[in-house]
């Protein structure tokens, strides 16, 4: 943001502040009444949570803790020239990071949760190299996406009620599970350091304020400064909230799910960790097996969805098909968006291997420009005004949390994965079937002509060898991509992350996105 577009406004202090508060207050209320009466919360406070999901939440949170931490100072660093104006918000913010990074001591919050795991059983480099379960993934990623494209100011719920939430960790660690004080040290520093503070809410001179209050205080404050003030400010930031709470039971009830001894299967994830085959003896057949193992999740997850079945069936109604349509346009933006820099990301890469480099230009310029000027998502407007909706419309719905789960995991991994990992998005080389269905069904049961689905015809013929403008289609173009990165031992993965786990996660998130949408159009 410009600081043009800053311009102090003459507002009601006294009304903003009560108009910050009454959003915090109703969303606290909803978190304390829901997330209290949700099945996990009820088990661990009666001690009969099992200790595998207890080591499940923290081998994700200890994951979780870090890339928070870090992707909300980047935010602060972005909006500096913003925050430089208001010396109260500049020292509150600093003081925020202080205490993150150095409350006990050396590394902060950190060492606490490590602390905490090995105290349950677990060892630092289970927590270090973790495979996130998806649900954690995605919910991660679209808090970390909001702190790298948002401005100042907002909307920040989570803290204020996470205090009282680990008080009830603490305490029930240690009547139930044996922990001392000092292994939930923890949960007892969250309890304290995002408590609300009524007396810390009048000033920020006292010391550090509490992290739920300072929350309130810095939204109240940008909206005295007139940044994000606008007539729909109360529904907005209320649909927030609300969505706020429910991402976190859509996360805990994820966790509790994939570590249940009790369930068939579980549990699912145990921290091993798994390191890169940087040039395996025969990459083809690596890639080959790879592949192969997306398409078998495919089809039981995105091809037999109870969502896609209904949609091949032509069961939705005509608004459910117009509404799935509309989530889907916002996540293909946000994909194509961050796709398009990948370039620039791995410029040292591609200036040395210049087939990869002929690939992924060729590929940029298709999603920008095929089939139509504007690229895929221009193609996906002409079929939105097909069904009834419109480009417009569509960016003014709100994301679905799993939509944005979807979006968020997609769009940060092409801007910070690695190129291996970039490459593992199993999407492409499955879209292919998916789009054939949707497209027929379109054509079939709900009257749109052929020449308005040309957005997934486009994606029909990846069946084909090439695309348009000479590019190899996006499956045998990730195919190539892998085989090539494998031959040249070009393969490097972060801790918990991989070609594998980026595979499969990309098929489980968009299971998430097909489950959001049958919850809420069916």
């Amino acid at each position: 943001m410009s600081l043009q577009e800053v311009q102090p406004a003459q507002q009601d202090k006294k009304a903003i502040r009560s108009l910050v508060n009454e959003i915090y207050d109703a969303a606290v209320a909803e978190a304390r009444e829901r997330v209290w009466a949700h099945r996990f919360t009820k088990d661990l406070e009666a001690g009969t949570l099992p200790i595998e999901v207890i080591r499940g939440l923290i081998l994700n949170l200890s994951t979780w803790a870090m890339e928070i931490n870090a992707s909300s100072r980047r935010k602060f660093g972005r909006n500096s020239d913003f925050y430089a104006h208001y010396p109260d918000l500049e020292e509150l913010l600093a003081d925020k990071a202080a205490d993150e990074f150095t409350t006990p001591g050396p590394g902060g919050h950190q060492p606490t949760v490590y602390r905490l795991g090995e105290a349950l059983g677990l060892t630092r480099e289970q927590m270090i190299h973790q495979p996130l379960i998806p649900a954690t993934r995605g919910y991660l990623d679209s808090i970390v996406w909001l702190f790298e494209t948002g401005g100042p100011g907002g909307i920040s719920i989570t803290e204020e009620w996470y205090a009282n939430w680990a008080q009830v960790w603490s305490k029930s660690l240690q009547k139930h599970y044996g922990l001392t004080k000092e292994d939930v040290f923890y949960w007892d520093l969250h309890a304290e350091a995002d408590s609300l503070d009524e007396h810390e809410a009048t000033t920020v001179e006292k010391g550090v304020m509490g992290h739920g209050m300072s929350n309130r205080y810095l939204s109240w404050r940008v909206l005295q400064e007139g940044v994000g003030m606008t007539p729909d400010l109360r529904e907005r930031w209320l649909r927030s909230a609300h969505a706020s709470v429910e991402q976190f039971l859509i996360w805990v009830e994820s966790i509790y799910d994939a570590y249940d001894p009790r369930l068939p299967g579980r549990p699912l994830f145990n921290g091993a960790s798994r390191g890169a085959e940087t040039k395996p003896a025969d990459p083809k057949g690596k890639v080959d097996a790879f592949i192969a193992r997306g398409t078998e999740l495919a089809e039981k997850h995105i091809l037999n969805h109870p969502f896609v079945a209904a949609l091949r069936d032509g069961k939705l109604s005509c608004d459910a098909v117009a509404r799935f349509h509309e989530q889907w346009s916002r996540v293909v933006r946000r994909i194509t968006s961050s796709y398009v820099g990948q370039y620039y990301h791995f410029i040292h890469i591609y200036k040395l291997h210049r087939d990869l480099e002929a690939q992924v230009t060729l590929r940029i310029g298709n999603e920008v420009e095929y089939p139509v000027g504007g690229g895929r998502p221009r193609a996906m407007d002409r079929l939105l005004t097909a069904l009834g909706s419109s480009p417009k419309k569509a960016l003014e719905q709100g994301l679905f949390i799993e939509s944005n789960f979807f979006a968020s995991f997609l769009g940060r991994l092409y801007l910070e994965g690695t190129l291996a990992e970039t490459q593992a998005n199993q999407m492409g080389n499955v879209i292919a079937p998916f789009a054939r269905i949707v497209r027929e069904s379109l054509v079939k049961h709900y009257g749109v002509k052929e020449e308005d689905c040309l957005y997934w015809d486009t994606y029909v013929e990846h069946d084909r060898a090439k695309e348009g403008g000479g590019a190899l289609g996006t499956a045998a173009e990730n195919r190539f991509a892998l085989t090539t990165i494998y031959d040249r031992g070009l393969v490097t993965e972060r801790p918990g992350w991989g070609v594998d786990y980026v595979g499969d996660t990309s098929i489980h998130l968009w299971e998430m996105f097909l489950t959001g949408c049958q919850r809420r159009l069916t």
